[in-house]
C-alpha cells in the first residue's frame, strides 16, 4: 500500500510549491485509499533537453516503480525506479506557456497506487525580437509642416510573453547632418513628429533618411530596425510667390505692345 507520495524539488529553477492531499480513493488494494499531491513550479523556456526537474519519493511496502500517465505530448520523462524527471524536449513560452504531467507510482507488494499531478510553468526567455510591421517605409510630409505635425505611427511587436520581455520602446538611430533634429519620435507610443522649433522646409531639404529602432526591455534587450525616407511634399513659398509676378510682367508687356503698335499706325495715317 502506498501511504504517502511526494515531491522533492531539486532545482533551483522550480518555483511556488503548492502541496495538497487527493481527497478521490486512486485503484490499489480494496478499502485502501491512496494520497497524493498536486504541485506547480516553472522552468525556464529553450532548457537543455534531459534537463533534471524534481524528483518523486514514495514510502511503499514493497518497491515503487513509477510511470507518467501524461508526458504533455513527449515533453516530459520518468525514471521508472528513482521517479527523477526530466525534459525530454525544448519547452516553448510561445507555444504552450503552462504544461501539465501525471505521475504514477505503483507498490510492487500489493499493486496500490498513487498519482501526483504537476503543472509546469514554463518561463519566458527572451528570445524574440521586436519587429516591425515593415522593414522599410516611405513617408511623407507636407512643406511647411509646423513643430508637433504628426509624420507617422510606427508599430512594433515581440512575440515574447507579458512582462520586460515584450515591452517596448522605440527611438531614432541617427539623423544625417542635414537632418539637424528635425523629427522625434515618442518613445513609448512610437509616433514620429515635427521636433520643436521646427518647420519642414523643401527649399532647404526635399527628403530625409534614418533609421528606427525598436527595442524590449529583456535582459540582454533585443532590438528590430527599420529604414525610413521622409518626403517633402507640396511647393515651395519661394515658387509659389514668384508665379504671380511673372504672370503680371507678361501681360504688362502684352498691353504696351498693343499700345505701341497702334501709335505707330495712327502716325503713318
Amino acid at each position: 500500500m502506498i501511504r504517502v507520495v511526494s515531491i522533492v524539488l531539486i532545482w533551483a529553477n522550480f518555483t511556488g510549491a503548492v502541496v495538497s492531499n487527493w481527497n478521490t480513493p486512486l485503484p490499489g488494494t480494496a478499502g485502501r485509499g491512496n494520497e497524493s499531491i498536486i504541485w506547480a513550479g516553472s522552468v525556464l523556456e529553450l532548457s537543455s533537453i534531459n534537463t533534471h526537474l524534481f524528483q518523486c519519493n514514495v514510502t511503499v511496502e514493497g518497491t515503487a516503480t513509477y510511470r507518467l500517465l501524461n508526458d504533455s505530448d513527449g515533453r516530459f520523462r520518468i525514471n521508472s525506479t528513482t521517479g527523477s524527471v526530466f525534459t525530454h524536449a525544448l519547452l516553448d513560452y510561445e507555444q504552450t506557456p503552462t504544461l501539465q504531467i501525471i505521475i504514477e507510482a505503483t507498490d510492487s507488494q500489493d499493486s496500490g497506487r498513487g498519482t501526483a499531478t504537476v503543472t509546469v510553468k514554463v518561463q519566458d526567455l527572451n528570445d524574440n525580437s521586436p519587429m516591425f510591421t515593415s522593414s522599410v517605409y516611405n513617408v511623407s510630409v507636407s512643406d511647411g509642416a509646423k513643430a508637433g505635425t504628426t509624420v507617422h505611427h510606427f508599430s512594433a511587436l515581440d512575440r515574447d510573453g507579458p512582462g520586460p520581455n515584450s515591452h517596448i520602446t522605440y527611438k531614432i538611430k541617427s539623423q544625417d547632418t542635414s537632418g539637424n533634429g528635425t523629427f522625434v519620435i515618442n518613445s513609448t507610443t512610437g509616433v514620429l513628429s515635427v521636433a520643436n522649433n521646427k518647420t519642414i522646409n523643401r527649399a532647404e531639404k526635399s527628403e530625409y533618411k534614418f533609421d528606427v529602432i525598436a527595442m524590449d526591455a529583456g535582459v540582454p534587450s533585443n532590438s528590430g530596425t527599420a529604414m525610413v525616407t521622409i518626403h517633402v511634399v507640396g511647393e515651395t513659398k519661394e515658387k509659389t510667390s514668384k508665379a504671380p509676378n511673372s504672370l503680371r510682367m507678361m501681360w504688362t508687356t502684352c498691353v504696351i505692345t498693343v499700345i505701341l503698335a497702334r501709335g505707330v499706325s495712327r502716325m503713318r495715317h
